[in-house]
């Protein structure tokens, strides 16, 4: 059994890439909620653009940050 030392270092898979995707993800979230209480809640902006904003950064964007990866040999 191998014992680890205190210097094990915990790494991520991820890259800055991913982060960056994740970042945009949570900024979108924010810009589609928003969208989402813009008065009159019958509108436009209520009833159209925020759900499919948050249903393209469900659907994309967080997956996309999730899965995506570098090729190690470029």
């Amino acid at each position: 059994m191998k014992i680890l030392s205190e210097q094990t270092r915990w790494q991520s898979d991820l890259a800055v890439i991913n982060y960056a995707l994740f970042l945009l993800g949570v900024l979108l979230l924010f810009a589609g909620l928003f969208l989402l209480q813009i008065s009159p809640h019958d509108g436009f902006a209520s009833l159209t653009a925020g759900p499919m904003l948050l249903f393209f950064d469900f659907v994309i964007v967080f997956p996309l940050a999730i899965m995506w990866r570098t090729r190690k040999g470029d």
